[in-house]
């Protein structure tokens, strides 16, 4: 597939995609291109990139922005990307696209289709009748179509929150570790603290082996303060999942956020969704 501009085609190429004028249908995607077609293309002034299917699947590119696609499609597979995403145009209908970082989507994502990420999602165009899932935001104009009945689902789950609490398991438990042997080091030092006190002087590799237990109590001590530390600051990181949508909420539109889910009414934006309490609450805002 390839995005070309209304001067950029020639006859007898083959759309990837139907072609609009807002949500008026211009051309079919079955449609054949001709000298025709293009003069009108080209005379109304349309200012969109087309897709054009040439049998070749859209490269990945790399760039400072992270991960660079012109069009997700189903020819890419299940494709998961570790970093940043940018995708210039749309998602195909069935395709499925998962990145560990921010995903950005400048057109629509089409039926069946699927895309995830682990931060911030956004889409500029809409979602018709495929899934969205955003590890802490999900930014979408609209959701659901009129001309297609098919359901759209939204979600928004705290990947964030989700790590941080296997990461806190896991430091409770290193510093659970740590204080164990600080405990028995402290029996250890004590043995030779009592002979201390009682006027029994120490031998020489008493007093070896009392230094060298001294080091490593030192050492723990100061890494169970590492471990609480680093236990403070993931309890200090909130994370408030919440979804937005800019325009439009049409038919058939499903949100869940964390692990509650519920069907969303038809309605203009923009609408704030978000979790208070235990339950999914609405709100009008302002962008």
């Amino acid at each position: 597939m390839k995005l070309l501009w209304a001067d950029q085609l020639e006859p007898k190429m083959r759309l990837a995609r139907d072609i609009y004028k807002g949500t008026t249908l211009f051309l079919p995607r079955t449609a054949p291109i001709n000298e025709r077609v293009i003069a009108q293309l080209l005379s109304t002034g349309y200012n969109q990139k087309i897709a054009v299917d040439n049998g070749i699947a859209c490269p990945i590119r790399r760039s400072l922005r992270g991960y660079e696609i012109e069009v997700v499609e189903k020819d890419h597979g299940i494709l998961y990307l570790s970093g940043n995403v940018y995708v210039e145009s749309f998602v195909q209908a069935e395709s499925s696209l998962f990145c560990e970082g921010d995903l950005e989507i400048e057109g629509d994502v089409l039926a069946f289709a699927s895309v995830m990420c682990t931060g911030t999602l956004k889409i500029n165009g809409s979602i018709i009748g495929g899934t969205a899932m955003a590890g802490n935001r999900l930014i979408v104009a609209s959701a659901g179509s009129t001309m297609t009945p098919l359901p759209t689902a939204l979600g928004c789950t705290s990947y964030v929150t989700m790590l941080n609490r296997e990461a806190l398991h896991t430091l409770a438990r290193d510093s659970e570790t740590v204080r164990e042997n600080v405990a028995r080091i402290s029996a250890s030092m004590a043995i030779f603290s009592r002979k201390q006190k009682a006027g029994i002087p120490l031998d020489t590799s008493e007093k070896v082996k009392l230094k060298k237990l001294l080091e490593v109590y030192t050492a723990l001590r100061k890494q169970d303060e590492r471990l609480r530390d680093q236990m403070n600051e993931l309890h200090n990181i909130a994370v408030d999942p919440s979804i937005l949508i800019t325009k439009s909420i049409y038919e058939d539109v499903a949100c869940r956020i964390d692990d509650v889910a519920i069907e969303l009414k038809p309605s203009a934006g923009p609408i704030k969704v978000r979790m208070t309490d235990g339950k999914i609450t609405f709100s009008r805002c302002n962008l």
